[in-house]
């Protein structure tokens, strides 16, 4: 299932869950979201997040932890274990936490590879940021899944790189107009946690600066 968010009310922890599908890559998985609402369910008590590292967290820093996700990391489902009460009583967790600590796990260091210059990639954008006049991309590239006349975003494991955007440069929207790269950045942090797994084609100059991102997330 797909969590949205937690939240500790009194003594009792609740989640904003909805099911997704299991996309079997290799050794890991990817996440296929199913379009619905979310339902808010109850931890019981006691109740443990089972994390890879074999520890188990407390089920409301739990709720902390889901407020520091990466926009990419959000969309991710994970095992939830219910009682015959419907209640959750273990939630296989996937964000892993540094050992001793209540802070996640840093990415490790991202190399900006030099094959994306004069290329158009398929990739996620995890987030934006202004410095300056030059806008800043969070990317990595993902795989193009065709459904239809349609297409599914699958995710490859791996660190996100900051790449800068040229000048002049321009977001595509579906409806045809060209949206200035520091707007941008703002539709980012507008999109919903299912909406951010999603990736778009970017197109990269002989710097490997971003001259266009045809987005599909219409504001």
């Amino acid at each position: 299932m797909q969590i949205e968010s937690g939240a500790v009310r009194g003594d009792t922890v609740f989640l904003k869950v909805r099911p997704a599908k299991k996309e079997i890559l290799g050794e890991s998985f990817d996440t296929v979201a199913i379009p619905g609402p979310y339902t808010e369910v109850a931890m019981a008590n006691p109740s443990r997040a089972l994390l890879l590292n074999g520890e188990s967290g407390d089920p409301e820093v739990f709720v902390d932890t889901l407020k520091k996700r990466s926009a990419s990391d959000a969309n991710a489902a994970f095992d939830i274990t219910f009682d015959q009460n419907g209640k959750v009583t273990t939630v296989e967790w996937l964000f892993v936490m540094e050992p001793g600590t209540n802070a996640p796990k840093p990415p490790p260091p991202a190399v900006k590879p030099p094959s994306w210059k004069n290329k158009t990639e398929f990739m996620q954008v995890e987030s934006g940021a202004v410095r300056g006049n030059t806008v800043f991309l969070k990317v990595r590239p993902a795989k193009k899944r065709i459904l239809g006349e349609s297409f599914d975003t699958v995710s490859i494991p791996g660190p996100y790189t900051e790449v800068a955007m040229a000048t002049p440069s321009r977001a595509l929207f579906l409806n045809g107009e060209s949206g200035d790269p520091k707007v941008l950045v703002d539709d980012l942090k507008k999109r919903s946690a299912s909406d951010a797994n999603a990736a778009f084609d970017i197109t990269f100059d002989q710097n490997g600066k971003v001259t266009t991102v045809e987005w599909l997330y219409v504001p």
